[in-house]
């Protein structure tokens, strides 16, 4: 586990927030930061530690189980469904675009 991924873990694991309605520019979403949410899906995770080219460790999941969020070692979290997708460079970012409805970034090449 990576010391970008402790920290965000110590601070906010466990923590789960219902959350829906229009937002800004998609649909607002909750989350559920628990790792083990994830159990079961390494090579999902894999495979798109070698698309982003870094080492991704599960936080949980966000919009009802649609899609987990993983962050890398440097802090930036990403939603992983179908593709992988930036939701925000730092945990704050992301969990508020994930609360407020802003719309994540594609990851090219992915």
């Amino acid at each position: 586990m990576s010391m970008a991924a402790e920290k965000v873990l110590a601070e906010f694991g466990g923590l789960r927030v219902d959350c829906k309605g229009p937002g800004l520019a998609c649909a607002r979403g909750g989350f559920n930061l628990d790792p083990e949410l994830a159990s079961g899906e390494e090579d999902r995770f894999g495979d798109f530690r070698d698309q982003v080219g870094r080492d991704l460790f599960p936080l949980g999941e966000a919009y009802k189980g649609e899609v987990f969020l993983a962050i890398d070692d440097i802090g930036r979290v990403y939603l992983l469904g179908d593709r992988i997708q930036l939701a925000g460079a730092r945990i704050y970012s992301a969990l508020d675009s994930i609360l407020v409805g802003r719309l994540p970034r594609d990851i090219a090449g992915a």
